[in-house]
């Protein structure tokens, strides 16, 4: 699936004297419910697609700020923080309650808030 982009001016946070460059940022072609995205996950590769969902729903609950317009810390990084367990492994899930979020708040970089949604 071929990924379209535009590019966009930007100036460099730290230094506003530095020439602004051009950078490729993602168009969107469209949106994907989270349920068509678990499935299209799952295809590929042994997890099952109601997994997923519980996984996916349960990140949505959580926002991330950083306090640079660039990012302070990279993805993985902040999903290293993120443990989601299971809470009965012997039944399927069928819901968000079958399953339990931690967030270890040591992960999480000096300069980013993390705002838990309810």
């Amino acid at each position: 699936m071929p990924v379209n982009y535009v590019l966009v001016e930007r100036p460099n946070p730290l230094d506003s004297a530095v020439p602004r460059k051009c950078y490729a940022q993602a168009k969107a072609s469209g949106s994907i419910h989270l349920k068509q995205l678990s499935k299209n996950m799952a295809a590929r590769c042994t997890v099952t697609s109601s997994d997923i969902l519980a996984v996916l729903d349960a990140l949505k609950q959580e926002i991330v700020k950083h306090s640079s317009a660039l990012g302070i810390a990279p993805a993985h990084q902040l999903f290293d923080a993120i443990k989601i367990e299971k809470n009965d492994k012997g039944r399927p899930a069928r819901s968000f309650g079958d399953y339990t979020v931690t967030i270890d708040k040591s992960f999480i970089p000096q300069g980013v808030e993390l705002i838990e949604m309810l």
